[in-house]
Formats: C-alpha cells, sequence, structure tokens
C-alpha cells in the first residue's frame, strides 16, 4: 500500500535546524511535502493561502512565539519545539491546543520521533473530527427528525426525546412529558409486554405497530422502531428509538379503500370492457361488464393470466400484454375474434400502458368494444366492392402517401373526413403542402422525419418513438374536425422499391382522443371526482340505509336555496311533496334490496315555498364494507323550467295550429322534393277536396298546371337558394283537373342548424278577382269609345275623368281637359252657376 503523503509547515528561524529537518525527512523517505517559513510573520502569509495536514513550530522565534500560531485557528494539529527544561511552556502550550509537542537535544534527536509524533497527531485529529462530525449528526438528526426520537429505561422511564416526540403526544414541555411512564401511554398494555419480548429476543423491533394515547386522551396509530441498550456485560438497561405517527396513512388507506370501491361501481356503469393487469399479466380488475361477457364474476379474474382463462386466445392475448409492458407504447385498434357464451363475437382490443410517478410502466389498462356488428357490415361492404377496393383509399385510420419529391400521391377517405381536405385538393401537392391541415403551416412532419437525425425529431415533438425505420408520435392539433381539436397518434415508415431504393413514406393517423381521456379519468384520484361530484350541474343526493341524506353536492344547495348544514342527516321525504312520499320511500327499499330502480320524477319543495319538479335516473347503489349496500346514489336534473317551456310550447303551437286552419288562404307545407306534408282545410276546399287526408303525401305538381311546371322548378330552386319566394301567379288545378288562377308566396324552412328542409306556402284563389278585373276592363273600354261626350268631376267641379267624344265636342285637348273646371264649358257666368248648383 501506498504510504499517505502529508502537506508539513515548519516554523524554525534556525537555519541549521531547517537543515537537520531536511535532512531527516529526505535521509528517510518520509512521505512529507514541506514548507518552511523563517518567522511568525511569513508563516501567517503562507497559511492565509495554503492548507496544511500539520504544523511543526519552534517556540522561540525571531519576530514571535509559536502562540501566534495558535491564534491563527488554523484546522491542522500543531506541534510546538521546545528547549530541554521548558516543561512549562510545554504546558502552557498542550492548553493552548497544541497536539504534542518535542524537545530539542544538542543531537537532533527529537527528530528521530518526528514521524511517529506526526502520524499520532494527525490521526488524532481526524479521529476527533469525525467523532464531532458523528455527534453533531447525531444531534441534528434527534433534534431535527420529523420522527419521533426517544431513549428510555428498562422500567419505562423517559430519559431522553426530541421536541418531535413531545408534539407527537400532545404535551407542551418536553419536563412535562418526562413526568409520565412510557407504560402508560399504550391503549394496550398487554402490547407493550409483547413489543418488549420481541426486543428482548431480537435485539430490536422494526415498525411495531402500537396505538398510543395523547395527553387528551385521543389515539394515535403509530409505529415504534427500537432498539435494546446494554451495560458492558450485555444486559437490557433501556431502549432507544422511534416513533413515527401513521393516523393519517391508515385514515388515507380507509378512503383509499373506499375510493376502489367507488370507482369499481364507475367501471361497472361504463358499457365498454375495461380491465387492468399488473405487470405479470395478471388481472388487477375488471368490470362488471366484461365479467358478464365471460359468464364470470369480477373476482374470477383476480390474479389470473389471460392464458390461465382462456386457453385458445389467452396466449395471444399475454403477448400482446408483454409488448406493451416492454415497450411502454399503446396498442389501439386491434382487432380479435373470441369465443363467448354469446358465441363467437369480434371484439377491437386498445391497451394503454400504466406508468408510476417516475415513467416506470408498471401494468396494462384495456378497453375491449365488441365490434361484431360494425365488423360484419363492413364484410358485407368489402363482398359488395371486391373489384373496386383500394388498399389505401379503405383504411380505417387517416392516411396519406408521399412520393421521393414529397408530392402526394394518395389520400384516403378516412383523413379527408379528418382533415376536412378533398384528395382533389391535394394530389400531387408539394412544399408541405400535407402539414398545412394539422400545423396550419407548411413544415416537416413526421413522415418528413423518417431519415432524420434524432435531435431533429426530438426538436420538433413532444412524444415520439422510433423503431427501425418506423416513427411513432403523439400532437394534439386543434385544425381537427372542423376546428374541434383532436389527440392523433402517427405512425410513419418508408416506402421501397424491389431494389431496396426509398421511393418514398406512408404515415398513418389516428384519433387517440378517447383512450387518452380514458387513460386520464383511470388516473383521476379521489380529489378529483369528488370535484366532479361536487361541481356537476345535475342534482346528486347520496341516502344511507338509515334512510337519511348523507351528502348532497353543490347543483342541490344552489336549486333549492338551502345550505348543507340544514340537509345533511335528515331525511328526503322532508323536501319532497306528501302525496310522493309512499313512492320514495319503494325507490330506496329496491336500491338497497339490489333490484333496480325507474327513472321517476319528483317534486321537491325549495327553502322559498317553490316546488321545483327533478327528473331522477335510475339509483346507483353504492357497496361498502362486507358487501352489503351502504349508499344509493340519486342523479337528477330540475326539469321545471323546461315543463313550463314545454308547457308554453304546447299552447303556442294549439294557437298555431288555429290560426292555421282558420286562415281563409291555402297553407301548404312540402318538402325539398315538392312532396305535400301539411295543409290546412283551406287549401283542400280550394282544390275541390273534402279533408285534408286525401292531399298529404301528393306532389305539388300534380296541382300545377303542365305549362307552370318549369317555371315552378326554377323558382323552388332560387327560393332554395335565396330563402323568399315573392308572390307569382300560377294556373292550378283543382281535384276534378278544372282550372283556375292562383296567387302563391312562401319561404324556405330549415331546421336547427339552418338546412332546407321545405317550403311552406301561401296560395289564394283569384279567380273573382281576374273576372272583376276583366269587367272593369271591358267597361273602361266601353266608355272611352263611346259617341256621347262623358266625363266624371270631382265635388268642386274639377275633372276627374273623360273620354275621348267629350275632348271633341268641347274641343280641347286632353292635356288640356285636365286642367277644365265644369264652369268653363258654360257660355255665360250664370249657366255655369246653374250648373254647378245643379251638380252640388
Amino acid at each position: 500500500m501506498e504510504t499517505e503523503r502529508h502537506r508539513v509547515l515548519l516554523i524554525e528561524d534556525d537555519k541549521v535546524d531547517q537543515m537537520a529537518f531536511r535532512r531527516v525527512v529526505k535521509g528517510n523517505n518520509i512521505p512529507y511535502d514541506y514548507t518552511i517559513a523563517g518567522s511568525v510573520a511569513e508563516a501567517k502569509a503562507i497559511l492565509a493561502s495554503e492548507k496544511f495536514d500539520i504544523v511543526i513550530a519552534d517556540y522561540l522565534l525571531g519576530d514571535g512565539t509559536a502562540f501566534d500560531i495558535f491564534g491563527l485557528k488554523i484546522d491542522a494539529p500543531i506541534i510546538v519545539i521546545t528547549g530541554s527544561g521548558d516543561e512549562e511552556v510545554v504546558v502552557k502550550a498542550m492548553h493552548a491546543g497544541a497536539s504534542d509537542y518535542l524537545i530539542k537535544d544538542p543531537e537532533n534527536n527529537y527528530l528521530k520521533v518526528l514521524l511517529a509524533t506526526v502520524e499520532n497527531a494527525i490521526g488524532r485529529k481526524r479521529a476527533e473530527d469525525a467523532l464531532r462530525e458523528s455527534e453533531e449528526r447525531y444531534s441534528t438528526f434527534f433534534k431535527a427528525s420529523q420522527d419521533s426520537v426517544f431513549i428510555t429505561s428498562k422500567e419505562g422511564r423517559w430519559q431522553d426525546m426530541n421536541d418531535a416526540a413531545v408534539e407527537l403526544l400532545g404535551y407542551e414541555t418536553k419536563d412535562e412529558l418526562l413526568k409520565v411512564n412510557v407504560p402508560d401511554l399504550y391503549e394496550n398494555p398487554e402490547k407493550r409486554k409483547r413489543h418488549l419480548q420481541l426486543i428482548e429476543q431480537q435485539g430490536f423491533t422494526k415498525e411495531f405497530p402500537v396505538n398510543l394515547r395523547r395527553k387528551d386522551g385521543s389515539i394515535i396509530n403509530t409505529l415504534v422502531t427500537s432498539v435494546a441498550k446494554k451495560d458492558v456485560n450485555g444486559n437490557v438497561i433501556g431502549y432507544q428509538g422511534t416513533i413515527r405517527d401513521i393516523t393519517e396513512r391508515k385514515r388515507m388507506e380507509k378512503a383509499l379503500r373506499e375510493s376502489e370501491k367507488e370507482l369499481q361501481t364507475i367501471l361497472d356503469s361504463v358499457p365498454v370492457n375495461i380491465f387492468h393487469i399488473d405487470g405479470n399479466s395478471r388481472f388487477v380488475r375488471v368490470n362488471e361488464v366484461l365479467a358478464k361477457r365471460y359468464g364470470m364474476t369480477p373476482e374470477d379474474f383476480k390474479g389470473k393470466t389471460s392464458k390461465e382463462l382462456f386457453l385458445e386466445i389467452g396466449e395471444e392475448y399475454v403477448k400482446s400484454d408483454k409488448e406493451v409492458l416492454e415497450s411502454g407504447e399503446p396498442q389501439i385498434g386491434v382487432t380479435r375474434k373470441i369465443k363467448t357464451p354469446e358465441g363467437v363475437r369480434w371484439v377491437r382490443l386498445d391497451k394503454v400502458p400504466v406508468k408510476d410517478a417516475d415513467g416506470n410502466v408498471t401494468g396494462v389498462i384495456g378497453f375491449e368494444l365488441d365490434i361484431t356488428k360494425s365488423i360484419e357490415a363492413q364484410d358485407e361492404l368489402r363482398n359488395a366492392h371486391k373489384e373496386l377496393q383500394d388498399i389505401v383509399e379503405f383504411l380505417p385510420d387517416a392516411t396519406f402517401v408521399i412520393d421521393r419529391d414529397k408530392k402526394v400521391i394518395a389520400w384516403n377517405r378516412a383523413i379527408e373526413e379528418m382533415t376536412g381536405v378533398r384528395k382533389e385538393d391535394i394530389i400531387g401537392k408539394g412544399d408541405y403542402a400535407y402539414a398545412v391541415p394539422f400545423y396550419g403551416e407548411r413544415r416537416p412532419i413526421l413522415t418528413d422525419l423518417v431519415f432524420s437525425s434524432d435531435e431533429e425529431i426530438k426538436s420538433r415533438y413532444a412524444h415520439v418513438g422510433k423503431k427501425g425505420n418506423t416513427l411513432f408520435a403523439e400532437i394534439y392539433s386543434p385544425f381537427m374536425y372542423g376546428g374541434k381539436g383532436a389527440y392523433l397518434g402517427g405512425i410513419a415508415t418508408p416506402l421501397y422499391d424491389p431494389e431496396g431504393n426509398v421511393v418514398g413514406a406512408i404515415e398513418s393517423i389516428r384519433n387517440i382522443s378517447d383512450w387518452r381521456e380514458a387513460e386520464k379519468a383511470l388516473r383521476e384520484s379521489e380529489e378529483k371526482f369528488r370535484f366532479i361530484y361536487e361541481n356537476s350541474p345535475a342534482i346528486k343526493l347520496m341516502i344511507g340505509t338509515d334512510g337519511l341524506l348523507q351528502d348532497v353536492n353543490n347543483a342541490v344547495i344552489k336549486e333549492l336555496g338551502y345550505s348543507r348544514e340544514e340537509i345533511i342527516g335528515t331525511s328526503p321525504l322532508e323536501f319532497v311533496v306528501p302525496e310522493q312520499r309512499e313512492e320514495i320511500t319503494n325507490q330506496l327499499q329496491l336500491a338497497f334490496a339490489g333490484e333496480d330502480t325507474p327513472a321517476i320524477d319528483f317534486d321537491i319543495t325549495a327553502k322559498d315555498g317553490s316546488i321545483h319538479t327533478i327528473f331522477f335516473s335510475p339509483g346507483q347503489t353504492i357497496i361498502h364494507g362486507r358487501g352489503q349496500p351502504a349508499t344509493v346514489l340519486f342523479t337528477g336534473i330540475d326539469i321545471t323550467e323546461r315543463m313550463k317551456a314545454e308547457e308554453a310550447l304546447r299552447k303556442s303551437e294549439e294557437k298555431l295550429r288555429l290560426m292555421f286552419e282558420a286562415l281563409p288562404e291555402g297553407i301548404t307545407i312540402i318538402d325539398t322534393d315538392g312532396k305535400i306534408v301539411q295543409l290546412n282545410k283551406a287549401t283542400a276546399h280550394i282544390y275541390g277536396y273534402d279533408n285534408e287526408e286525401e292531399i298529404i303525401g301528393l306532389n305539388i305538381f300534380e296541382f300545377i298546371a303542365k305549362k307552370d311546371h318549369t317555371g315552378v322548378t326554377e323558382i323552388m330552386k332560387k327560393t332554395l337558394k335565396e330563402g323568399n319566394l315573392g308572390a307569382i301567379k300560377l294556373t292550378q288545378l283543382r281535384k276534378d283537373r278544372s282550372e283556375f288562377p292562383a296567387e302563391v308566396s312562401g319561404n324556405v324552412l330549415k331546421d336547427a342548424s339552418g338546412n332546407p328542409i321545405g317550403f311552406i306556402t301561401v296560395m289564394r284563389d283569384i279567380t273573382e278577382r281576374k273576372r272583376m278585373e276583366e269587367e272593369r276592363r271591358v267597361y273602361a273600354a266601353g266608355i272611352n269609345n263611346a259617341n256621347e261626350g262623358i266625363a266624371f268631376t270631382k265635388m268642386n267641379g274639377d275633372m276627374l275623368y273623360f273620354n275621348k267624344s267629350a275632348c271633341r265636342i268641347f274641343g280641347y285637348t286632353p292635356a288640356e281637359m285636365k286642367e277644365i273646371n265644369i264652369s268653363n264649358f258654360s257660355a255665360n257666368s250664370a249657366d255655369g252657376e246653374k250648373l254647378e248648383g245643379s251638380l252640388r
């Protein structure tokens, strides 16, 4: 073993002694890296910038003594060299902190013991440092430990404890606790006896469970780790150890067990097969739906593998479990054919890795969806269109292909639906055009990175994996599905020609939003469950077996106006109108008997006296403890306003129906193909029918003269675009096929999404109006062509109307006649006045 070298500072003003020191070190190959200072000042300068393992100082120095060095508080042992007979100096030096001393002699024999003296001083200094550090660590641990640390006698008297122990046991001071006997703190004295027996047998106990009594009498759950203190003869003289409070942990464990049961209740209500396996492919949990599918119970699955349960397909299941566990990557959309008591079924299987806080895969969550009907439908489709099928076109995943020039050469239907981009608009496009639907800009995406460096890949994606030349990545795109956004999982791989040359790349993209959300939901803690429960807009009531309300959510407080304190612990019957109390009692009895309860409306009295109609869905029974129903969860919504709105709507519809029937005009509703959907009595009357039923289902063109068919068709198309049909005149047909003139106007009918679904038209029979217009035209033509002069005047004599003969008789032009008063036609004023008088 190589000898350890020491850094030594020699402080000696005598040159001869300096030479003697050098000679001894060199002649004996002593492993020293030494520095020599000839004075106190020089030594201080050296110590200010350098560190040494030991300092050797002559007592008397030219500018001081060795005691000047002690005042520097250096972290190294000091050996003082004195002359013979300086015992008083030696004693004083040792009191000042010297580690040892050497006495000079004329023959320099003191240097022969130098090596041993130095080694002893350094060793002693290191031992003292180690002891001091150990004591400091123990003192720090004893005082600062969050666990309670104690030391007791064998008889059970406290000898010492830290502040954590005082606080844990509820005492004000350490002195107060020192007066208490340790056995008095045990809830069960027999437990202490057993505890001491184990220590005697083993010499220690580790996390021994003990219930201790605090000063206030409350009981806490603790784990005690202790060792026996023994004397030199091996006899036990006391105990020391730590106490850890696990009261809160016990409470949380209980709460976790209850939360697990509530989680199982939720999983059992999901209409999808759900299972959770551990790292050994053994079932941890399955929901009721999956268990029933295979004719078993959830308990039948626990601790078993798929291979043990399903001999035919189990090995394949275990293999896929192992792939997910080892790769940490999900398997999405795996389709399998399985045998069940119901027969052969097709399922789609999604498996997602479960990871702990450090990212280690600890299990797999699986979702199994029965897609038998979907598979059968796909088979029928493939059989019907086998010759037309295209591999890429009909892939269920959104898929596109680019060539070596990065131009799109395939863009299937799924990606059209996902992005809203038609293949006609993108086939042949390059310059990263295929990135725009996903990122809103032209940029390299997963398919471009197939042959890029890992650094470039990592810089563009948060989650990416690579296996061979195939890349797997996940992104969130806000542009998908018309701006709704979606989480997408992409797989990209190069395409090769027969010679192995890259000719392009293919990327498949899947909407993984559902399983991402499912994975997130399964990881949610009881706190999130409580948050959802409390903040649900639906009313939620939890009723215990005693028939009293155990809990309500915020919606109850908001809707009914009561405080939580006013509701918890009361009977729900207090809030239900009297005539419905028997019904809710029956509902609770059914639920606690494990039977299904029907959905039902209840009228609840709010704090302000108002009545609220609440629609409750079937109650969910939550099992606790020994498998007995402990709580029934009722979920409801306040439908008071909806019922009022429905009543108002019913009255409004009745009023509109009466108006519809009372109108004298013909009102007709037709669909976009012209089929008559609804009409009023006036319409049937105009068409010559006895009732409306004879007309419903006929096409409107059966009531339009053939000469107007083309014009009406164009008008309907125009109206669909513009939304309004102005008044038009048509020749229409009655039941006996006789024609009549009609004036029709109308508007486009639209659904809630604004899409046209038909027309509503108003039709008037204008036969009589046309007859009167014709009579007026003929009468006006007869007056205008009469030989007699005919004129009409106003009451004041001004000309209102005149025919051609009147102009001829009086000799005026039509323009002049308009300005003439009747009095102007008399030969003198007297005649004019008579004429006016007779008119009056």
